[in-house]
């Protein structure tokens, strides 16, 4: 028997999965330093050797944070977008969960279809410009 979601749509298995996935991520990171190799935590590449669409991210956030947009978006632009509109994104949310339950904003079939062809068009960048 699942339990009812809270308020905020966040449930003990969500937290759980996230702690776990930080701390694989952490771990992860830590091999890559201490060994000097490359792991990677991406299933997709780890199967099938071909990058996902979220390939190019770190490389992307790293970049944007000593301030080379031009190289960040680069190495991916839907990471880069998503980092430089991050604070416009979490006002937008903390906005739309004040409102009245039944007036708030969901996501519809427009929307996801949008959603998609982006995400698709960034993978296909990344693999376009892999060297």
């Amino acid at each position: 028997m699942s339990r009812p979601s809270s308020a905020s749509g966040v449930t003990r298995p969500w937290l759980i999965a996230m702690a776990l996935w930080f701390l694989a991520v952490g771990a992860f990171t830590w091999l890559n330093l201490r060994n000097g190799t490359h792991y990677t935590i991406c299933l997709l590449k780890n199967l099938t050797d071909i990058p996902c669409p979220g390939c190019g991210g770190t490389r992307a956030t790293l970049a944007l944070a000593k301030g080379h947009f031009a190289e960040a978006f680069s190495f991916n632009p839907l990471t880069t977008s998503i980092l430089l509109l991050s604070p416009f994104l979490l006002f937008a949310y903390g906005w739309n969960h004040k409102r009245d339950p039944s007036e708030r904003w969901r996501p519809g079939r427009v929307f996801w279809t949008i959603a998609t062809t982006i995400v698709l068009t960034n993978w296909w960048f990344v693999m376009k410009n892999l060297p």
